[in-house]
């Protein structure tokens, strides 16, 4: 595995610095392919493996095309993150940098995304003096910081491995995404770097996709692509005629794999990494229809607790399920009696269970997937019915053209999708919508347009789809959220109205949780 993981690097950066040298992409399918048959999918079956790789050249290709470096940037970071981050590769002082510890003091003040290196041999250990100069009465946060081996070993990876470094730093205005100046402390690393290099080594910027609710939130990172991974797909490789419509795959299958299943229009490599990471091989011999989406109930969610919980409180701690002090205890006495009515409950239903085994970070979180009687996944995440996942399962339902209905099994509701005679044209204007809107993605929004309330499914006014970026008095709207709340408002949404929201609104229904519903469904 030390062997893949160094010639992964080394066919990182030698991707990355073609890209900047020549803008093709080329490299990148090269270097996504590498990954899946030498990284990442060497322990999975042949067939498997060729149709993710497949899947993942030509999202790359075509989610390429107008980001640039953004995507590839952020997918090698998560990449680079969970090789480091993994136990078995993992070693304090011998591969490189501990992202998941120095970041805590230092990504707040800096904003970096990647920022690696690695020597020939070993770093040096945490007595060995490291040139500390450059962060000498600047900001506290990284030079105060208790965690003197983790600025050891990146101030070690930076002075001496400047030929294998890579710093990508975003600096923006959260409110109105204009370039700011670094930090001090990035400022003086940039120009320490600089001088070691004569003048050679550079600092990239890269810009936010664009403005959501999302990008306001202190609880959420700023640089998303959420509103790039529906439908990434279906881009052109090539620039489309005004005049034609857009093309659609035709051949595409109808089934897909569990791991698949909750993002339909996921990058397939992005998703495997930061959310299926190491699944049991077995989970993906099962497959299921694609219009076929179930939502669990509570009963699932705590019998995924359950399985955490049986391990020890220690575990539960670290997945989160229990916070780390004496008020956990509280809960871990009342989750069990809360078990043993719930567990009669669900003896009564017919599930067929799978263990699984997730590594996080430091720690491996076990949990159970389920198919119900009907072969229907049930997930572990839990969560009300919500446009966003309505959203995702009509496209794939239009996608695959079926003759047929189909549901979405929420813990709250059951949706029913009535079949749509013009799916083809339907799905084209939706696609190609999404196609001319990519670099406004706060213009379409279809998701927060359709509110799914408790006894009904309606159209969500335009107060509320605005309401996010309008503020209030205890929360003032910033610049830039009054900047795009201009656009919305200088925005004709109402064609989108006409043209999508209607159309989807009119197909579905709520369908009563005792009505029998046919199992060939």
């Amino acid at each position: 595995i030390f062997i893949r993981f160094f010639r992964f690097l080394d066919l990182w950066y030698l991707c990355y610095e073609q890209s900047l040298s020549d803008k093709t992409l080329v490299m990148w399918f090269e270097f996504v392919e590498s990954i899946c048959e030498d990284f990442l999918y060497s322990d999975f079956d042949e067939e498997l493996k060729l149709k993710i790789i497949k899947i993942a050249r030509t999202c790359f290709c075509e989610q390429t095309q107008n980001c640039e470096f953004e995507l590839p940037l952020s997918v090698i970071k998560a990449v680079l993150e969970k090789a480091l981050a993994d136990n078995d590769i993992r070693y304090e002082g011998k591969i490189g940098i501990r992202f998941q510890s120095w970041k805590n003091t230092f990504i707040e003040d800096a904003k970096v995304l990647i920022i690696m290196g690695l020597s020939e041999g070993e770093f040096p250990g945490n007595d060995t003096k490291n040139d500390l100069d450059i962060f000498k009465n600047k900001l506290p946060q990284l030079n105060q910081s208790k965690r003197a081996s983790d600025k050891n070993l990146m101030l070690t990876a930076l002075t001496s491995n400047l030929d294998k470094l890579v710093l990508t730093y975003i600096g923006y205005e959260q409110s109105t995404n204009e370039i700011i100046p670094a930090s001090t402390v990035v400022e003086d690393l940039v120009t320490y770097l600089k001088q070691k290099t004569n003048d050679v080594f550079a600092i990239q910027h890269h810009f936010m996709h664009g403005f959501n609710q999302h990008y306001f939130s202190k609880e959420q990172q700023s640089y998303i692509l959420n509103n790039f991974k529906l439908a990434k797909k279906y881009y052109q490789k090539s620039p489309i005629d005004k005049n034609t419509d857009i093309r659609i795959d035709k051949t595409l299958e109808t089934v897909i794999s569990i791991h698949q299943l909750s993002e339909f229009f996921s990058n397939p490599l992005d998703f495997f990494i930061e959310n299926v990471a190491e699944l049991q091989l077995k989970i993906y011999s099962n497959e299921l229809k694609s219009t076929e989406t179930y939502q669990p109930d509570k009963l699932e969610e705590w019998k995924l607790k359950s399985h955490i919980f049986q391990h020890d409180i220690e575990i539960a701690k670290k997945t989160g399920l229990l916070a780390d002090s004496p008020l956990s205890h509280n809960y871990y006495n009342k989750f069990s009696k809360e078990l043993y009515s719930l567990s009669e409950k669900y003896q009564q239903t017919e599930i067929h269970s799978q263990d699984i085994e997730l590594n996080f970070e430091e720690f491996k979180l076990y949990g159970v997937v389920h198919l119900n009687d009907k072969n229907q996944l049930v997930d572990f995440k839990t969560g009300k019915a919500k446009g966003k996942y309505i959203i995702k399962h009509w496209i794939s339902y239009l996608c695959y053209q079926p003759e047929s209905e189909s549901y979405l099994y929420f813990e709250d509701k059951i949706v029913k999708f009535n079949p749509i005679q013009n799916a083809p044209e339907l799905l084209s204007i939706i696609l190609e919508k999404w196609r001319l809107i990519h670099q406004q993605p706060w213009l379409f929004h279809p998701a927060a347009m359709v509110n799914v309330r408790t006894n009904d499914i309606a159209l969500a006014t335009e107060i509320a789809y605005y309401n996010s970026l309008k503020g209030n008095e205890r929360f003032p709207a910033t610049e830039g959220q009054r900047y795009f709340l201009q656009q919305l408002l200088d925005y004709d949404y109402q064609s989108d109205v006409e043209e999508y929201i209607k159309p989807l609104l009119e197909s579905i229904e709520l369908v009563d949780y005792s009505e029998v519903i046919d199992a060939t469904v």
